[in-house]
């Protein structure tokens, strides 16, 4: 395989992964000099890696952010939107909830109870995602032109009537909402897994909603980003990226958590209002140096060439990785297992029965999924 270089000789596969394992350990001398290597001929990858990265390793609001600072570097190339979306991220707070969801319960996974939707619920979603309160029963029965026109209650019962998937897909966004209420890991994970393949755009009319209507705080601004750059990033890939919709679902979990008093990544970034960067000096990318002149180990994982010839597996990365996040916040999944995901790779021969035996051991006091869920009425 031809690897590509960049203009100053890097690796880029090798560049990337610096720029995002720097990130995670807010380390941003590295980060920058990797950003100022990739910022030529590879800077369409560079903004789609710091969008996955603001997903996979952040806590909290905090992708609407590198979303506006991407547009405008579209517009006009500045490396300076590079500087302030990389110093942002170097800053925030770190966390891999979204990612240890993804993998644990949207790839591997499980509907494991069964809890009765009523007929009002799926009506109410329907009402709300079509633009309809619940307030008043009917809609006018004529409209301007004097022609009739069913009212939205009415609509729903002829495609309830006719369409059964139609039906089906309601009932998995209002399971999937009363799934978040309750903290239900397993069954989010599983409702989200049936929509992504069902309709992926609904999936976000969902989220939307629940944003809208079911949070203390107002995150729709950060749902919307996400939503957008799940479009982006994933436009052209046959088996999608699950980062966003899982960092969606963290979110909204985070939102009516007591135990969070905010869900913001640092103290510069606000729910509704963007950052205004004149108010900052960032250092600027050009200006960052590697210590020592040479490339960190933490480098090369099993992602990268030099890392596979080392002999490092998925595993060392997942555990390495989780250590170095740097700031932390205290999340969900911080000391859980990833016995679902490195399952499935067993069964399907990805790894090895040696390196299964080092992750059964960990999981053996650990918990694949620590989070209890609040009992369902």
């Amino acid at each position: 395989m031809a690897y590509p270089y960049t203009d100053t000789g890097y690796n880029m596969f090798d560049m990337l992964s610096m720029i995002q394992k720097a990130i995670r350990r807010g380390d941003y001398e590295n980060a920058g000099f990797a950003a100022e290597q990739l910022k030529n001929a590879f800077r369409t990858a560079m903004w789609n890696r710091l969008l996955v990265i603001s997903a996979e390793d952040c806590f909290g609001v905090v992708t609407k952010e590198i979303v506006k600072l991407r547009e405008a570097d579209e517009k006009v190339n500045d490396d300076r939107n590079i500087s302030n979306a990389v110093a942002l991220l170097c800053r925030g707070k770190k966390s891999r909830d979204a990612c240890y969801f993804a993998c644990n319960f949207v790839l591997v996974s499980r509907n494991p109870r069964t809890v009765p939707i009523g007929d009002n619920e799926i009506e109410g979603l329907y009402r709300r995602i079509n633009g309809k309160d619940g307030k008043d029963e009917k809609k006018s029965e004529y409209d301007m032109s004097g022609f009739y026109q069913l009212s939205l209650f009415e609509n729903f019962q002829v495609q309830k009537a006719d369409d059964k998937m139609y039906e089906k897909k309601y009932s998995h966004g209002v399971m999937l909402q009363k799934a978040i209420r309750h903290m239900d890991m397993d069954m989010a994970g599983y409702e989200m897994d049936q929509l992504r393949y069902m309709e992926r755009n609904f999936l976000w009319d969902v989220f939307m909603d629940y944003a809208q209507n079911s949070v203390k705080v107002p995150i729709k601004d950060e749902i919307q980003a996400l939503r957008k750059v799940d479009k982006i990033v994933n436009k052209n890939k046959k088996d999608k990226d699950e980062i966003f919709i899982s960092k969606a679902v963290i979110l909204l979990l985070n939102s009516n958590d007591p135990a969070i008093n905010s869900v913001t990544s640092c103290e510069i970034v606000h729910y509704e209002n963007t950052i205004d960067w004149s108010r900052f000096m960032v250092k600027q990318i050009r200006d960052c140096i590697l210590a020592n002149g040479s490339i960190p180990e933490w480098v090369y994982d099993c992602h990268t060439l030099k890392g596979k010839k080392m002999g490092k597996t998925d595993w060392d990365m997942t555990t390495t990785e989780q250590a170095a996040l740097f700031p932390l916040h205290t999340g969900y999944f911080d000391n859980a297992s990833w016995l679902y995901s490195y399952e499935q790779d067993f069964n399907n021969g990805t790894i090895s029965e040696e390196q299964m035996l080092l992750i059964r051991e960990y999981a053996s006091n650990h918990d694949a999924n620590p989070v209890k869920f609040v009992p369902y009425e």
